[in-house]
């Protein structure tokens, strides 16, 4: 029986640990009875939600790619609709894996012309979703909007809300749905504090499968100090451009980089966490009825701080000295590359005279003196 496994998120949730790990053993998992679709990229969200919503032209994602344009994104969803249906008809069976955070924030509509679309090609779907207490969601989303370009007054509820009911309330009513698979994610309820392992138990993989996985690590909380420069970064050389389209300003590499800085962690300011929270408080009671357990029971403590923006002029000296050591390891990878395009780079043409040329040049000087003589007679 033909079973596809819909990973739907939450954010936040170990999403890009089990995505990549997932998508680097596709062998692996093949052995195992079960089919990834190997897309690009292992985030599936970018193929489904371009493929299913309304707008493909203002998913973010996409115009980060560039495509920002309606008849370039409408393009490209047409091709990502072709992808799936070609994955669903004729990947073996008898479980396939699409995966992506992204698609649980579809809307209603989307989600049952997504649904209506896949069911023909298997017997079952069965949903995944990893669900975050709200804090520590709230929290976390912050950081991620920060790090995706957003300044801290331009923060909206829809990038960092839980929206629990609005993120899996269609797929728990849909017909074509079989079963949906709800879990608490919490450090003390993954298996052996291990998204990848909780993930492979929820959609019933061999046991024999998870230790061959070398997993991948990924996108864990940022620092103070990254935060702090990206909102200045976020400012000065902003993301996306007034039109929609991708800053070609922006470097590429800015975020990793940012990314990759050490220091104390990023603590949400409690002023963009608590009225959330408050407002939010009829969406949590939804998600508690439908988990059998109160947040307050799961949720760890989340460091927040009561200073409504981290600013520039806060900066320690110790996180200083960390972005000097990040700006100088940054150089020196540059500088080594430098060199070892140098190294490599073909020699350049012998510059020694042919006999021809030294002929022509010795001419051209008894020419000159011959003149010079006759100038003083």
């Amino acid at each position: 029986m033909r079973t596809l496994f819909l990973h739907v998120g939450m954010h936040k949730t170990g999403t890009t640990s089990i995505q990549q790990t997932l998508h680097a053993h596709q062998a692996a998992l093949r052995e195992a009875g079960l089919s990834w679709f190997g897309d690009a990229e292992p985030n599936h969200s970018r193929a489904v939600f371009s493929a299913f919503t309304e707008a493909p032209h203002l998913y973010h994602v996409n115009r980060r790619h560039g495509l920002h344009r309606p008849a370039d994104a409408a393009q490209h969803a047409a091709e990502s609709r072709a992808r799936l249906t070609a994955f669903l008809h004729g990947a073996p069976g008898p479980g396939l894996i699409l995966s992506g955070e992204d698609i649980g924030m579809l809307g209603e509509a989307p989600i049952r012309r997504m649904l209506a679309a896949f069911r023909p090609h298997v017997e079952r779907i069965v949903v995944i979703g990893m669900v975050r207490p709200p804090r520590g969601f709230i929290a976390s989303a912050i950081q991620q909007r920060i790090r995706g370009g957003a300044l801290l007054d331009g923060i909206e509820d829809g990038g960092v809300m839980p929206h629990y009911r609005a993120r899996f309330e269609p797929f728990l009513t849909a017909p074509e749905v079989t079963e949906t698979r709800l879990h608490l994610y919490t450090p003390a309820t993954l298996d052996g504090g291990c998204s990848v392992a909780t993930f492979l138990r929820l959609i019933g993989a061999p046991a024999e499968l998870y230790p061959r996985l070398a997993v991948v690590r990924a996108n864990g909380g940022a620092s103070r100090l990254g935060v702090v420069l990206s909102l200045a970064a976020n400012r000065a050389v902003p993301i996306f451009r007034a039109d929609g389209s991708a800053n070609p300003e922006r470097a590429a590499r800015l975020v990793r980089f940012l990314d990759g800085l050490e220091g104390a962690r990023f603590a949400a300011p409690a002023a963009l966490v608590a009225p959330r929270l408050a407002r939010a408080a009829e969406d949590i009671e939804w998600m508690e009825g439908r988990l059998g357990v109160p947040f307050s029971a799961a949720e760890t403590a989340v460091a927040e701080t009561g200073a409504p923006e981290p600013g520039l002029d806060t900066l320690s000296g110790a996180e200083l000295e960390s972005l000097v050591r990040a700006l100088n390891g940054l150089f020196r990878e540059l500088e080594e590359a430098h060199a070892a395009r140098r190294r490599d780079a073909p020699e350049p043409p012998s510059r020694t005279p042919t006999a021809e040329q030294e002929a022509r040049r010795a001419a051209r000087r008894a020419q000159r003196q011959q003149e010079g003589r006759a100038g003083w007679r």
